[in-house]
Order: structure tokens, then C-alpha cells, then sequence
């Protein structure tokens, strides 16, 4: 049984929404849709808030979904709780939250800032989410851009040799760029 906000007994089954979208522990970016499903057909209102923000009414897009969109810009950092609460018709409420990861830019895993080389290192990129990509290349100082694989787990890579000029200790930038299919870089 569960007990209402009135404090009355209920022998309903407490609503439980399915979140559909963004998949849990997805990297997002830009403006996400969260969709949450009602499969019981019992839930009376939806509200979301992202990690401990306040929480925000979410509208019935078709019967049984209900769809918000969340601005990823608006929120710093990177790792990031989307919290869904259901209400049903009698007033009972259930949370459930995911974890998602906000990828609004390109991010360089690997070489990390003032990280030290010898010999060859493997370039490793994470493309920005939500975009499609056609290529990623990378750049030493000022030299060539070159072409990175994309690799099983999402990532950009590429084996870089450091040229035997390089002198020890000394300091260089690493570029990357992000085509996106249909242009833009």
C-alpha cells in the first residue's frame, strides 16, 4: 500500500515514469530533450529540475509522453543529475533521477594541460554531444593539421610522434577542430 499526501491509505500502485529520453549516463549538449513516459496511465503532472534545482512542469506532448527542454548552457560543469517527479491522479509522487555528462565543447582527454610526453603520445578528443561529426584533426604549435579515427568508446584519436627537435621540457599548443557533416567547423 502507499499513503497519499493527505496522509489517506491507497492501495494504487505508485506512479513509476520511465525516463526515455536522454538515455542514463549519455553525454548531452546544447538543448536536450527529456521525455518521460507514463505507461500506467495514471500520472496526473511531470516536473523535472536538473541536480538540486527547482523543479519545473514538463507538458504532455502525445498521450502518455511528456517532453521539457533543458538548456545545457545555462549549468557549469560536466556531470549533471536529471531528476523526474510524477504525481498521479490521488496524489502520490515518485522521484526518479539519472546521471548524464554535458559535453558542450570539444574536449581534449589526452594530452591533459601541462602533461609531459616522450616519444609518442595518443591524442585522444571528445567530439561536443549531440552533433555529427565528419572529421576531427588536431595541430603541434603551427604545423599540419592531421586527421584523428574515431575509436569504439566516442573518442577522437591518433598516435603522435614527438619530432626529435622538440627540446626537452619545452612547451607546445595542441589545436583541435570538429567538422560537423553539413558544415560548420
Amino acid at each position: 500500500f502507499a499513503m497519499t499526501l493527505e496522509g489517506e491509505v491507497s492501495n494504487d500502485a505508485i506512479p513509476e515514469p520511465v525516463i526515455i529520453e536522454p538515455k542514463a549516463n549519455y553525454s548531452v549538449g546544447g538543448v536536450v530533450k527529456i521525455a518521460v513516459e507514463d505507461k500506467e496511465d495514471d500520472i496526473a503532472r511531470v516536473e523535472y529540475s536538473i541536480d538540486d534545482g527547482r523543479w519545473q512542469n514538463m507538458k504532455p506532448s502525445e498521450p502518455g509522453i511528456y517532453t521539457a527542454e533543458w538548456d545545457t548552457a545555462k549549468v557549469s560543469g560536466i556531470n549533471h543529475k536529471i531528476n523526474v517527479k510524477a504525481t498521479d491522479k490521488i496524489g502520490q509522487i515518485y522521484i526518479k533521477s539519472i546521471d548524464v555528462r554535458v559535453v558542450n565543447k570539444v574536449t581534449i582527454i589526452f594530452p591533459f594541460d601541462g602533461a609531459s610526453l616522450y616519444k609518442t603520445a595518443v591524442m585522444m578528443v571528445e567530439p561536443r554531444a549531440n552533433r555529427e561529426v565528419e572529421r576531427m584533426e588536431f595541430q603541434i604549435d603551427n604545423g599540419p593539421f592531421e586527421e584523428m579515427s574515431a575509436s569504439d568508446m566516442g573518442l577522437y584519436t591518433r598516435q603522435w610522434k614527438v619530432d626529435e627537435n622538440y627540446t626537452p621540457g619545452s612547451l607546445h599548443s595542441l589545436t583541435v577542430r570538429e567538422y560537423e557533416k553539413g558544415g560548420g567547423v
